[in-house]
């Protein structure tokens, strides 16, 4: 009698068991769901350019396009040799010094921009001297100036400092002149000598577009 109890009691909790047991889904239970088809372009997809506007008709949907024909750069001459641009002295010394090149200033990075581009201002000059820019219209009038920082020790003055706003130009030509200062060994620039002041040189021809 007690024997029949026990296998009765395994039994009714092995049926309970099976009832609470996490059924695994069969093959054929299982649902075929496709995967979204793939797209075969990038999502941000840019217009398609026919720059030649070839073969006809045109194969873009947006049309072709004929990139606009910049004019010849062919600057007036310039209104005048040189420039009434005053010199700064950077308080150097007057001693006979030398530096790696002769002195020069520069308008960087080219001379013929869009409006909006920023230029730049650097060169060669005596260490610890200053350069003063100024930019002319084709009239001869000033429309914009640039006093550059001090020369490093290596006679330079880097251009990342020294940058040149385009936006208040109207687009045309200009003339850009400099005054700074140089060295000069027996009456002509060296790269060695004493120093010596160059004013209202003219740097630069450019045009803004």
């Amino acid at each position: 009698m007690r024997y029949r109890l026990i296998l009765g009691a395994l039994a009714a909790f092995a049926v309970s068991a099976c009832a609470d047991a996490v059924v695994q889904p069969q093959a054929a239970d299982i649902e075929a769901r496709a995967m979204i088809e793939p797209i075969d372009r990038p999502i941000d997809e840019q217009p398609c350019i026919d720059i030649d506007c070839n073969p006809e008709p045109d194969p873009c949907a947006y049309g072709c396009y004929e990139p606009p024909t910049i004019p010849p750069f062919d600057p007036p001459p310039a209104p005048f040799d040189r420039a009434e641009v005053p010199l700064i002295y950077g308080g150097f010394g007057w001693q006979t010094q030398s530096c790696n090149q002769i002195a020069h200033v520069k308008i960087a990075f080219s001379n013929d921009v869009v409006r909006g581009t920023t230029l730049y201002v650097g060169g060669v000059v005596v260490k610890g001297a200053y350069s003063n820019v100024y930019f002319y219209d084709v009239n001869g009038n000033l429309v914009k100036t640039h006093a550059t920082q001090r020369a490093h020790d290596n006679c330079v003055i880097y251009h990342e400092p020294e940058t040149i706003s385009t936006w208040d130009l109207n687009p045309g030509y200009y003339y850009v002149y400099a005054s700074y200062w140089s060295l000069a060994n027996y009456g002509y620039e060296s790269t060695y000598g004493s120093p010596t002041g160059i004013v209202g040189r003219k740097i630069a021809t450019i045009r803004i577009r």
